[in-house]
């Protein structure tokens, strides 16, 4: 079930980029251009969805169904947001390219950056609602897109035109209307269906099928008659200032005849060819200095005798001992019978 969901989803935004580039018969645009183009419409859906619930708020005021609120759900929550956000992105990467250089590649381009955005919407609705979504959109949703992206870029490539050949009010012009036809044409598409009226989905039915055959008529005549763009022309001078009158034109100097051809120098004799230097001769070559003697050898010092041996000091014999003193006999008392006294 995912499987043909997810076809349901992919597969006829990819029908259409290949219809767009195959009838693009003088020169197919590169696919690195073309892939980058349809990633950044992609991711435009992030943008958008955040700038579409700001502008809800004040619509919401209204009562759902009405029509008031199904015109400003349809022409600005819708129309303009998405419109100008695929703008965006289709000048940003396109309008200085080198490739675009024919008025069909801005139609190839605007519908490459229509598919990016309306195949990440379109995968979301899918998922969200089933398999009869899927297959109304495929027939619906889808060729619209690439209708809206087919007027956005044939007008675009409109105002290339006219700005390579400095045009500044038919650039203008053209861009004004590369913004302001889908979102009328898209504007117009939603509004039908938002407003709950069998009459106005009658209307919006018929509306479709008018658009598609208008689109493919349209679409044909374009890729007849598609041309290169012409060149880049320079930016023109610009005019003299008002009530002065210009540098006036004086004439040339007068062809004056060229300088005489004077003679040449006459030929003076060349400076004499002098004699060189006689060869002098060599310093002569004088004797070399005698060969004096040598030094004298003249006699050592004579050997001083080494001083005397004198004999040492004698030894001067010890003094002699002598004897002590005797020894005094202790005193003895008087009253002791054994002294002698």
């Amino acid at each position: 079930m995912t499987y043909i969901l997810a076809a349901l989803a992919v597969i006829p935004a990819i029908i259409v980029m290949l219809y767009i580039r195959g009838i693009d018969k003088i020169e197919k645009e590169p696919w690195k251009l073309l892939f980058s183009i349809l990633l950044l419409g992609a991711l435009s859906v992030i943008p958008i969805m955040i700038a579409e619930l700001i502008v809800d708020i004040p619509i919401s005021i209204f009562p759902e169904g009405s029509l008031i609120h199904g015109f400003l759900q349809a022409f600005v929550c819708a129309a303009f947001v998405e419109e100008s956000f695929k703008m965006m992105v289709l000048w940003l990467r396109t309008w200085k390219h080198k490739e675009f250089n024919y008025v069909f590649d801005g139609v190839v381009y605007a519908v490459f950056a229509s598919m990016g955005f309306a195949l990440v919407e379109n995968i979301l609705y899918v998922f969200q609602m089933g398999i009869t979504t899927g297959i109304l959109r495929a027939v619906t949703s889808i060729p619209g897109h690439m209708i809206f992206g087919v007027f956005m870029g044939m007008y675009y490539g409109l105002a290339k035109r006219e700005a390579l050949l400095r045009n500044e009010s038919g650039r203008k012009r053209y861009m004004i209307l590369t913004w302001l036809v889908p979102v009328m044409l898209h504007g117009i598409y939603d509004f039908c269906l938002m407003v709950n009226s069998w009459v106005m989905l009658l209307i919006g039915i018929v509306y479709y099928i008018v658009l598609v055959i208008y689109a493919f008529r349209k679409l044909s005549r374009i890729r007849k008659e598609d041309a290169p763009l012409p060149q880049e022309t320079p930016v023109p001078p610009y005019p003299p200032y008002p009530g002065y009158p210009q540098n006036p034109v004086y004439p040339q100097n007068p062809a004056y005849p060229q300088n005489p051809t004077y003679p040449q120098n006459p030929g003076y004799p060349q400076n004499p060819v002098y004699p060189q230097n006689p060869a002098y001769p060599q310093n002569p070559t004088y004797p070399q200095n005698p060969a004096y003697p040598q030094n004298p050898v003249y006699p050592q010092n004579p050997v001083t005798p080494q001083s005397p041996v004198y004999p040492q000091n004698p030894v001067t014999p010890q003094s002699p001992a002598y004897p002590q003193n005797p020894p005094v006999p202790p005193a003895q008392d008087p009253a002791d019978p054994a002294d002698p006294r």
